[in-house]
């Protein structure tokens, strides 16, 4: 039989990534605000655009009728994140201790990547959506959702090239040395 030394920390991010689709499915646009925030400020430097903030409801851009909130918040992408990048690492690291001490790492790179792809992806959905409307026939919503689909798988890949590529020659170097 093979023993996995990893398997502990396997189960640690999944236990992590259960725990938190389960907050996230009890939770309200308040819980929220430490995704909401930032990405509100990001989108508010970006554009150029002010929004107000509505209690139980997220943040309002009466100008272009935009409401970032729950489901606009990028917790899910941050999630997936989280979880993909901590599985990277610990197959990476050869320390117990490290791979416990990658995990609040992990978490944070996770969130700071997460605000960066939330608002790229505001960004490009405000950019494009209405062009895409005229020339598709599509619905704003449907639209909306495909951006947000794209940008995110899109980024998940990208940062899962980047990091896997990062370790494969992390290791190599190692070998080398």
């Amino acid at each position: 039989m093979i023993k996995n030394k990893n398997l502990v920390y396997y189960f640690l991010a999944i236990g992590i990534f259960i725990l938190l689709k389960i907050w996230f499915a009890n939770a309200n646009t308040n819980n929220l605000i430490f995704i909401l925030k930032p990405t509100n400020i990001l989108v508010d430097l970006i554009t150029g655009i002010k929004s107000i903030y509505i209690p139980e409801t997220g943040y309002y851009y009466s100008h272009i009728n935009m409401l970032i909130d729950k489901s606009c918040s990028g917790f899910n992408f941050y999630v997936l994140c989280n979880a993909m990048l901590y599985f990277i690492v610990v197959e990476s690291l050869q320390k117990n201790l490290h791979k416990a001490l990658a995990l609040p790492i992990v978490m944070i790179c996770s969130y700071l990547l997460s605000l960066f792809v939330n608002t790229s992806r505001i960004f490009i959905s405000l950019s494009v959506q209405n062009l895409l409307i005229k020339l598709l026939s599509i619905e704003q919503h449907i639209i909306h959702e495909s951006i947000g689909v794209v940008c995110n798988l899109g980024f998940l890949v990208l940062f899962f090239l980047l990091t896997k590529n990062n370790v494969i020659k992390l290791k190599l170097n190692e070998k080398l040395t």
